[in-house]
């Protein structure tokens, strides 16, 4: 914002008298009779520091705001407070300096929820200030008895001054992280510090036992079936659901299973960190979660599960993407390390379940999904139920090609490296004699086990006659253009992909929807798309 203060057919500012001055200044801006009044709700102020104080990164965009622009008394001390850079989370500081009681200031912490509203809420603050001093400026200048231009000028032009704008790059101004580089976690940039990841399975198939062997795997710098760390890597799981005696058992079998040294357990009681937390949800959540960030400086922070740590609807986006983005992304601004997220399956509709067609595992719990829970993912991993209790197929659905994981395959009289997104896995049988118990622990550990050799069946036990990649470019790939099945089995029919039954049209896009290749939109009246992730290169 800039200011010419010389018109046409006026004497130029350095030979104007004083008397001169104040007239041209009362044509260019009449003054106010007096300082305005704030023209904002009177719960701006407050829901603004509600944000800051939930997160203190937000005071960045803010550090141009003088204390003087809050006009609440009451919120005047507290952004004094947090403009000298008082730790929010230090409530005897705040108490201090803020001058209101611990009731008042936990009132103001929850106003904003997760700080949804915050660029609202600054951009009408930021503008009924600006308005406002323009006024006060305005009326000092023809009170002034003196008139210097240049002061006024720079005055005015401060209003102009904004908080601080994205960071701006030219696109040859990005690199590709060279080998080794620390940003990388997991695979072939699979995962990196920044990102998110989410393993998903329905209950009782061992998500929190996958975790714990995937993490200390991975503490000791060791792959997890073919998925190799960049280095040794932190963790720190929060979780809800197992008990000591349950971690206990995961802890013994992988150091059975993996033959864990004495010099090797304490690297991964150092860089394995387990919390347990029942009661805290939402903002009392990532309030813990920060401390304990701050505290152990992990490079994974594994939640598990979600629907334990979220407060709010998991089908309502609007919840979901304050815990996602306002929340976690917030947490994680600076991309120090990556979150994986354990998430459970919603319940199955009521029924026959042996008539559904349903897998074993599926007998509690029917798939999940969500567009924005998986567009907010950088990485998936899905696992998927085998023909027998105990078999599973652990689906890299998402950027799995990055994880870097092969398998040899026969060419020629050799063999050669074919990068695959579908582990066959198993439940260990192996039993453990354990001191002083009587019977022996089930080990708790997953183990590689043989590809499927039976041919693939649809429900019904017919063999699979129809390969979904073979329709696929027949999907839409935006939720804005999903189809139904009918239309899009007729699209699929008549566009020249091939003849298909209803009847297995349907099953193909159910087993395409159960690993991940297809996005439902919802339960009622479903429509489908590719999901956007499996139109990109990986």
């Amino acid at each position: 914002m800039s200011l010419d203060l010389d018109m046409e057919d006026d004497p130029p500012p350095q030979k104007r008298t004083a008397t001169e001055a104040r007239e041209f200044t009362a044509r260019v801006m009449p003054a106010p009779e007096a300082p305005p009044e704030s023209e904002l709700p009177p719960d701006t102020e407050t829901y603004l520091l509600s944000c800051c104080l939930v997160e203190p990164d937000r005071l960045a965009e803010m550090a141009h705001i003088p204390r003087s622009a809050f006009t609440n008394g009451e919120c005047s001390p507290l952004w004094a407070a947090l403009r000298d850079k008082v730790d929010p989370l230090d409530y005897e500081a705040m108490l201090r300096r803020g001058k209101v009681s611990i009731k008042r200031l936990l009132e103001i912490r929850g106003l904003a929820g997760l700080g949804t509203g915050f660029s609202g809420w600054l951009r009408e603050f930021d503008d009924a200030w600006r308005r406002a001093e323009f006024q006060r400026i305005a009326l000092d200048m023809t009170r002034a008895s003196e008139f210097e231009p240049a002061a006024w000028v720079k005055r005015l032009e401060s209003l102009a001054a904004r908080g601080p704008v994205a960071v701006t790059k030219g696109v040859f101004a990005f690199g590709i992280p060279p080998e080794g580089d620390k940003s990388v976690l997991l695979g072939d940039r699979y995962l990196n510090r920044g990102d998110g990841a989410i393993l998903s399975c329905s209950s009782g198939m061992g998500k929190s036992s996958m975790c714990r062997q995937m993490a200390t795997m991975w503490s000791m710098g060791r792959d997890f079936h073919g998925i190799k760390p960049n280095g040794r890597l932190k963790s720190l799981e929060i979780q809800a659901e197992d008990s000591d005696g349950d971690i206990g058992e995961v802890a013994v079998s992988i150091a059975h299973m993996a033959k864990i040294t004495p010099e090797e357990k304490e690297t991964i009681n150092e860089n394995v960190l387990i919390v347990t937390e029942r009661v805290r949800r939402g903002i009392g959540f990532l309030d813990e979660l920060k401390r304990l960030i701050r505290k152990h400086k992990p490079d994974l922070v594994w939640l598990n599960p979600l629907q334990s740590f979220l407060d709010g609807d998991i089908t309502e986006a609007k919840d979901l993407s304050a815990f996602l983005h306002a929340g976690l992304n917030a947490l994680n601004a600076e991309q120090a390390f990556a979150f994986i997220i354990v998430h459970h399956t919603t319940k199955p509709p009521k029924g026959d379940q042996k008539k559904m067609g349903l897998a074993w595992n599926e007998i509690m719990y029917d798939m999940a999904g969500g567009a924005l829970l998986i567009n907010w993912a950088r990485a998936i991993i899905s696992l998927r139920p085998g023909e027998e209790k105990g078999d599973f197929n652990m689906v890299l659905a998402k950027r799995g090609t990055r994880a870097g994981v092969t398998r040899q395959v026969e060419q020629g009289a050799g063999f050669r490296d074919e990068i695959v997104t579908e582990i066959p896995l198993r439940w260990s049988r192996e039993l453990i004699d354990i001191p002083g118990r009587p019977k022996k622990l089930r080990c708790i550990y997953w183990e590689a086990r043989d590809l499927d050799k039976d041919t693939p069946k649809e429900k019904g036990g017919r063999p699979k006659k129809h390969n979904f990649e073979k329709f696929r470019p027949a999907f839409p790939t935006t939720m804005e253009t999903a189809l139904g099945l009918r239309p899009m089995h007729k699209k699929a029919t008549t566009g020249g992909y091939g003849e298909i039954s209803l009847t297995s049209f349907d099953h193909m896009v159910d087993d395409a929807v159960r690993d991940g290749l297809l996005i439902k939109t919802s339960p009622r009246d479903p429509k489908y798309y590719v999901a956007e992730f499996n139109n990109q290169p990986a």
